[in-house]
């Protein structure tokens, strides 16, 4: 019998003289080729993803100092709500109350910060029973960032007989 059993080593010189690496496959070759693009592809939606939560997390901080804003921006709303009926309540016991600055401590507030409320009263110019009323509310009292708000309004006084 003349069979003819090729050597392993020289198929691998034979693959080599034609200009393959030794041992190689085209199978071989083509995995490895797939397993690099499956790579790239996962390093691909990483990224992607990555990006994605990068930019929810800025979006989120923004929102939250956003929210930061209004909350301070309805406290300074109250304050002078409250420094409006403070100087109508002072007014009705003694016409003669020109104002104040009204200093409230953040424990009062229940919040981090202080406050200042500063009431000022004139006498309206159109009629001698009408005082006008500005009330500047600034919260906290200094410093960055602050909500400042002033409002104004007319009080009548009326006497009691």
């Amino acid at each position: 019998m003349n069979c003819k059993r090729e050597i392993p080593a020289r198929r691998a010189y034979i693959a080599y003289s034609r200009g393959a690496a030794p041992f190689s496959s085209p199978l071989r070759r083509g995995g490895e080729t797939r397993q690099g693009a499956f790579t790239v592809v996962v390093l691909v939606c990483l990224l992607i993803s990555t990006m994605l939560l990068a930019s929810l997390l800025k979006l989120a901080l923004l929102h939250d100092g956003q929210s930061g804003h209004v909350l301070m921006r309805l406290q300074t709303d109250w304050l002078v709500e409250s420094g409006r009926e403070r100087a109508a309540a002072r007014l009705a016991s003694d016409p003669a109350y020109s104002g104040e600055t009204w200093t409230i401590d953040a424990g009062r507030l229940g919040g981090p910060n202080a406050a200042a409320v500063v009431i000022r009263v004139r006498k309206d110019d159109s009629q001698s029973d009408r005082r006008l009323v500005e009330v500047e509310a600034a919260y906290p009292p200094e410093g960055t960032p602050q909500a400042r708000l002033t409002r104004q309004t007319r009080i009548t006084l009326t006497q009691e007989k």
